[in-house]
């Protein structure tokens, strides 16, 4: 008898891919899963698509909820979640036909609480393989290295290769032991807008005893122009003071001095993204009083004590040339550096 997999997929204003992304899960060569939609109250057509999948398939369930943040969504997904397997699929990307199979192949065969897997980068429609490791070969992290796994998931430094731009805190291609997650209560920060993935990911990577990785590609990532990573977002700032405090608490209560480099190192990466999507972004400041706002954010935040602990080998060429005019306390080249990054994007 097969084992369920239980396949979580979040929901929100994702009417453009939806159908590619419903498609790919009910086509998989291995059957024996739940579809799990949990729409975080969209308000396009994505609940009709939802519903019309659902009439379509006996193996999906749609779960209606009010908007408060993927984390909601996800959590209520585990919630109703019945398979041994979990497997978190965002609603614009799609699996390869014979994904789950493979991931299920390999879980029975490596016995493993989480499996981590290759991807495919989707950008116009055109699939490049990528990875978020570099070995070869089937690997087993053991107890030292998953110090650095922990490390990776938030920097993503230790284990990847350069120029590898996947951040290996994210929830896909992932295979999740269920009982591990219910047994230790571990689910999404509610009310984190970006960053909740690394967040439960730290938690799983620290409370699962055998992780390993699989260079098998079995998911589509599509970048996609418009997703929440790449658009103006006002209210950015709020959320990078509510993911640092969270992993500055995480890191205290843990007692794990050796993730304090990549506390101050993200605190770093942050505030360059917050100049690019809060700031630089911007059309309602001039540009005196938008550089006027990173020099002050910059002694609120204390960036430069973070720079006590910087590693240039932990940030891409970006964000080296940004963390550089930061540390010389060049904000009008810093401001002008992003701007003219965003004009040509």
């Amino acid at each position: 008898m097969e084992t369920l997999v239980s396949v979580i997929v979040p929901v929100y204003n994702s009417e453009k891919y939806l159908n590619d992304c419903l498609e790919s899960l009910v086509c998989q060569t291995y059957q024996t899963i739940e579809i799990i939609l949990a729409d975080d109250g969209s308000d396009d057509k994505s609940i009709e698509i939802c519903e019309k999948w659902e009439l379509k398939d006996s193996r999906i369930q749609l779960l209606r909820l009010k908007h408060e943040g993927v984390s909601n969504a996800r959590n209520a997904g585990l919630s109703k979640a019945n398979g041994k397997w979990v497997l978190f699929v965002d609603s614009d990307d799609y699996l390869k036909h014979d994904a789950i199979e493979g991931m299920v192949d390999s879980a029975e065969q490596l016995k493993f609480d989480l499996g981590i897997f290759d991807f495919y980068r989707v950008f116009e429609e055109k699939e490049k393989t990528d990875s978020f490791y570099v070995y070869d070969d089937i690997h087993f992290f053991d107890d030292e290295e998953k110090k650095e796994l922990l490390s990776d998931c938030i920097n993503n430094a230790s284990f990847s290769s350069p120029g590898r731009s996947a951040n290996s805190g994210v929830p896909w291609a992932k295979l999740y032991l269920r009982e591990c997650i219910a047994n230790k209560g571990l689910n999404f920060p509610y009310g984190i807008k970006r960053m909740q993935d690394m967040l439960f990911n730290l938690q799983v990577i620290d409370e699962m005893t055998k992780i390993a990785y699989v260079p098998k590609s079995v998911y589509c990532y599509r970048y996609n122009d418009d997703s929440a990573c790449t658009r103006y977002s006002p209210d950015f700032g709020v959320t990078v003071e509510q993911v640092l405090k969270s992993l500055k608490d995480y890191i205290e209560i843990k007692k794990y001095s050796f993730l304090e480099q990549d506390y101050h190192i993200k605190s770093i990466k942050l505030f360059l993204e917050w100049v690019r999507l809060s700031v630089v972004a911007a059309n309602d400041k001039k540009v005196s009083e938008k550089i006027a706002e990173i020099r002050n954010r910059a002694e609120v935040v204390h960036l430069s004590d973070d720079f006590a602990y910087i590693n240039y080998d932990k940030l891409n060429t970006p964000q080296k040339v940004g963390a550089f005019f930061s540390h010389m306390k060049w904000w009008c080249i810093l401001y002008f550096y992003y701007f003219v990054g965003r004009a040509i994007r």
